[in-house]
């Protein structure tokens, strides 16, 4: 467990920052320090962390304060969660440079992606249907690309295919379409991690605070890198608002995963 944690890229660099601090000599270190980088290394030990389908800036601004890694907004104007790019460049401004802006489109002409890329911006665009490799490349953008997962055999033939994405999000395939309909899928046809491979990669589909914990063995085996969370950050039941975030299910999925 700890080895598979140890090459984690997140966890490499923090490793690395402890032990050039080490090498500044015993007389400059002070436990008091040395506690505190070792709190931060504990938290860089678990995965990063996504919230997805952010259409309010209340939202927004408690995710960033709970430690969120990346917001994703949705710019599928078809599904409840979906935003315009006009919404979505307001929503740009208000994300600090440490949090990554993921913008999550499906099967959109190329205009309307260089009209994203000049109007909103973000730090990834996320394609989440059906595009091939090349139409994502051919942007020269860094992007991500959404795995709809059926079998293990198939799911690994097409993640190979989206080599150049800076990441790749596994996510439960349905009749309806290509994951986001908070579905768990079997998280045994997540492909492994191959040696050197510096992409990251991301566990979507049915995730809640109630069953994120349950994910945590994938990451320790280097098999993600981080979470990708919607519906599981909306109220429960009958209270559920697509697109609307639940504060108390918020913070409640954060300190399950990171404790």
């Amino acid at each position: 467990m700890l080895s598979a944690l140890i090459f984690q890229p997140q966890v490499q660099h923090h490793l690395f920052y402890l032990m050039t601090k080490l090498r500044l000599g015993r007389k400059l270190i002070q436990i008091s320090i040395l506690v505190t980088d070792f709190k931060r290394f504990l938290i860089m030990a678990k995965p990063l962390v996504k919230y997805c389908g952010m259409k309010r800036a209340e939202d927004i601004a408690y995710a960033v304060e709970l430690g969120v890694d990346y917001i994703g907004v949705i710019l599928v104007a078809e599904t409840p969660r979906g935003i315009t790019l006009e919404h979505a460049a307001k929503l740009r401004q208000i994300i600090p440079s440490h949090v990554k802006m993921v913008t999550v489109v499906r099967n959109a002409d190329a205009s309307f992606i260089q009209s994203l890329i000049a109007q909103v911006k973000p730090d990834y665009i996320q394609f989440h249907g059906d595009e091939t490799p090349e139409f994502c490349a051919q942007f020269k953008y860094p992007f991500w690309k959404a795995i709809a997962v059926k079998n293990k055999q198939e799911t690994a033939a097409v993640a190979a295919e989206f080599y150049a994405a800076s990441a790749l999000v596994f996510d439960a395939w349905s009749d309806q379409g290509s994951g986001g309909h908070g579905v768990q899928f079997d998280w045994s046809f997540m492909p492994e991690k191959k040696e050197n491979n510096t992409q990251l990669i991301g566990l979507a589909g049915g995730l809640t605070a109630g069953n994120v914990q349950d994910a945590l063995p994938l990451f320790e085996q280097g098999i993600i890198d981080f979470i990708d969370v919607s519906s599981g950050t909306e109220a429960r039941g009958a209270a559920q608002v697509k697109g609307e975030k639940s504060k108390e299910q918020m913070s409640l999925f954060m300190r399950n995963l990171r404790g």
